[in-house]
């Protein structure tokens, strides 16, 4: 039996990535998920990459990749791969 999918909401009052992957390690800590020694998948939602300093456009920051990543990372994940596919340009620009 599949267990059901999870969303999980949690504060983060800034992208310092060292404060998402404590925020991360909680939630994967949480959760039980055994991560050691596996591949594991980060989709991260690059939706529309914007260089304007006013706006970030509308993607999730690449510092919250770094924190979800390092907590993957600590929990023993053997490799990580990070996955996307931008609606507007190419999703590696949201990277930069």
């Amino acid at each position: 039996m599949t267990a059901k999918p999870k969303v999980i909401l949690k504060n983060q009052p800034g992208y310092d990535p060292a404060g998402i992957a404590s925020k991360a390690s909680e939630i994967i800590d949480g959760l039980e998920l055994d991560v050691k020694g596996r591949t594991v998948l980060v989709k991260p939602s690059f939706v529309f990459p914007s260089k304007n300093p006013i706006a970030m456009g509308v993607i999730t920051r690449p510092q919250f990749v770094v924190g979800v990543a390092r907590a993957l990372r600590d929990a023993g994940a053997k490799k990580i791969l990070i996955a996307e596919s931008s609606i507007l340009g190419p999703a590696r620009l949201s990277f930069e």
